[in-house]
């Protein structure tokens, strides 16, 4: 759960969606050396030729977890529904209610997926990881609705809700879990959206002890800000990588346009956006 990145450029990725094309490119312009994958690798809803089909986002994925056990990978939403059927699906069954059901989400595609991803590949996700003593890292956030309302020490509130979250990863195949589902503002029974639904615009809120970083709700081609925390789910063209040094950087893909260059301005901080031509980056 707990991350130092000193060192190391660790790159942060949202919302994959199936465009491996896309998240290659990003590898071979950043040469990170290790990855946090924030959720959200399957449904896509885009008609590009260089969206990978379900079963071929599942091999890339695979392969990844396989040879590169210093990344982390974070459950998307998009994610939940394929993981909870899975055991259904090594058995040829349907599953006869999902629990943490998603738009996009199909019993074909699910067995496509679980052609190549095996329980132990599953194992390796986790609900979210604390970053450099500084930043949470998840698919959506966490609401100050789901923090201990007792007098508990930040890190104790923090593993409290890492473990709460976990159970609900353990129980979801069973019976629905409330950590897990949406909010209302995306229709859900929820009060508010769990770690994989918190929408940004509606429900996030940086009301928890620690700054956030978060991908799930889309802006194209923007990074945003709520006092110390960020998402950056920019509709795969931006993305976030810590330094060596541990300072973050956000970065926008400009593509097939340069846009007007950017800085995010806070109550706590301001970090310029960089940004790169998409012809920097390989063919």
């Amino acid at each position: 759960m707990k991350i130092d990145t000193t060192g190391q450029k660790v790159l942060l990725i949202s919302d994959i969606h199936q465009n491996i094309d896309w998240v290659e490119k990003v590898l071979f312009q950043e040469s990170p050396d290790r990855v946090i994958w924030m959720g959200d690798w399957f449904d896509s809803f885009k008609e590009y030729p260089d969206v990978f089909g379900a079963r071929q986002t599942a091999k890339w994925l695979k392969d990844r977890i396989e040879n590169h056990p210093e990344d982390v990978f974070i459950f998307g939403n998009h994610d939940l529904p394929y993981f909870e059927v899975a055991p259904a699906c090594r058995q040829y069954k349907n599953k006869r209610h999902v629990y943490t059901h998603c738009s996009g989400f199909t019993a074909s595609k699910a067995k496509d997926i679980n052609k190549e991803m095996e329980e132990q590949h599953w194992q390796k996700f986790v609900p979210f990881v604390f970053v450099n003593n500084e930043f949470v890292v998840s698919h959506a956030g966490i609401s100050s609705h789901w923090w201990p309302v007792c007098n508990t020490p930040d890190m104790s509130a923090l593993e409290f809700v890492y473990d709460k979250a976990r159970t609900a990863l353990v129980n979801c195949r069973s019976y629905p879990m409330e950590i897990l589902d949406a909010g209302i503002a995306r229709g859900g029974r929820a009060v508010v959206g769990g770690f994989t639904w918190l929408d940004w615009d509606e429900e996030f809120t940086d009301g928890i002890p620690f700054a956030q970083i978060v991908g799930h709700t889309a802006s194209h081609n923007h990074i945003r800000q709520n006092k110390r925390s960020f998402c950056i789910d920019g509709g795969q063209h931006t993305y976030a990588y810590f330094t060596k040094e541990g300072e973050l950087r956000l970065t926008s893909i400009t593509t097939p346009f340069k846009y007007t260059k950017n800085s995010v301005v806070g109550d706590f901080k301001k970090i310029e956006i960089e940004e790169h031509y998409i012809n920097d980056f390989v063919s």
